[in-house]
């Protein structure tokens, strides 16, 4: 016989799971809100997986665009808009491969031998990127996406991406557990990244949150001890190692894609120490003489050397989209839309 009493319990537990999802949904609230206010944004975070999922998405081919592939490292993430390259370049379908801190040449070389792989690569490099010491850089990325990537990873990374994108709760420096060790242990509060991560890994840089004059002089001292305590190739010798690239590149070419050679911008005495040890006209000119592809060094563009790196190697996120337009206009020239 059903009653009362024998439907209070019923009725007990499913107000207690109501409570407890009621309860726990304001505590996130609460929180996301409080952290919010600190200046925290959601961020994605860019790991082998994030890249892995992007690197497997160059072969959907549902739409009929031409993947247009941007290999480099964090300059190319943050200085460029992949919604508005495309809304510029309709027939493209853009996808990010960029590692932060990492030498791209391993990912041409990837894409070189990737015989499924015909369409355009916008590589951003420089000339610390082309030593042959410096050509494995992304190299881990490759093999995880070569030995690990599977559906269950995919899966799994797009349920993170999902909630990471939305929340800034999930970032790990707003970890509540972390939060409360560091306040038991006198640590302070770190203030919030200037830089945050995309879920398509672009990364956006707001220099407005932290002291602009201070991190460009930290940075200008890490440009100049590293050509101070590396070996500068001289001119032959790099273009020696060269080579590799160059063929890669045409292997992408002989099967109808293009490899697009870019320059980013850097501003300030970091430019200034660029063309201290590697003249753009003893380095990248001859390197573009010999390119099978497009090349564009920003140095010779009135528009895109118009724009200043507030930490003389990054734009900040309100010059992306005009450096993008610019930047499209200088592809413009160099790459014929191809009808598939």
């Amino acid at each position: 016989m059903v009653n009362a009493y024998t439907r209070a319990p019923y009725m007990g537990g499913k107000w207690f799971w109501i409570v407890l999802v009621a309860g726990s949904l304001l505590l996130i609230g609460l929180l996301e809100a409080y952290w919010r206010s600190l200046g925290y944004v959601p961020n994605v975070v860019d790991d082998e997986a994030l890249w892995s999922q992007h690197r497997a998405s160059i072969y959907h081919r549902s739409d009929n665009k031409i993947p247009l592939v941007l290999v480099g490292a964090s300059r190319i993430q943050t200085n460029v808009s992949i919604e508005e390259m495309e809304r510029l370049l309709p027939d493209y379908r853009v996808t990010q491969l960029a590692i932060n801190g990492r030498h791209p040449l391993a990912v041409i070389r990837d894409l070189a031998h990737d015989e499924q792989f015909d369409g355009t690569v916008i590589l951003s490099t420089w000339p610390r990127g082309i030593p042959r010491d410096r050509h494995d850089d992304q190299q881990p990325w490759i093999d995880y996406y070569e030995s690990q990537w599977n559906l269950d990873k995919s899966i799994n990374r797009k349920i993170a991406t999902f909630f990471q994108s939305r929340l800034a709760i999930i970032y790990p420096e707003t970890n509540l557990l972390k939060k409360i060790q560091n306040w038991f242990s006198g640590i302070r509060q770190p203030r919030p990244p200037h830089v945050h991560m995309l879920p398509t890994r672009e990364m956006r840089a707001d220099y407005a949150k932290i002291n602009v004059k201070k991190y460009r002089k930290h940075r200008e001292n890490r440009v100049k001890q590293f050509y101070t305590s590396n070996q500068i190739l001289t001119p032959a010798q790099w273009l020696k190692d060269a080579e590799p690239l160059l063929e890669w590149s045409s292997m992408i070419k002989a099967r109808g894609g293009e490899v697009l050679l870019l320059r980013m911008p850097t501003t300030g005495k970091t430019w200034a120490l660029d063309q201290k040890y590697y003249p753009k006209d003893q380095y990248w000119d001859q390197l573009a003489a010999l390119f099978p592809g497009g090349t564009i060094h920003f140095s010779d563009s009135e528009k895109l050397s118009s724009f200043m790196c507030p930490d003389t190697s990054h734009l900040d996120y309100r010059d992306v989209t005009p450096f993008t337009r610019a930047l499209v206009e200088e592809l413009k020239v160099r790459i014929a839309n191809k009808a598939r």
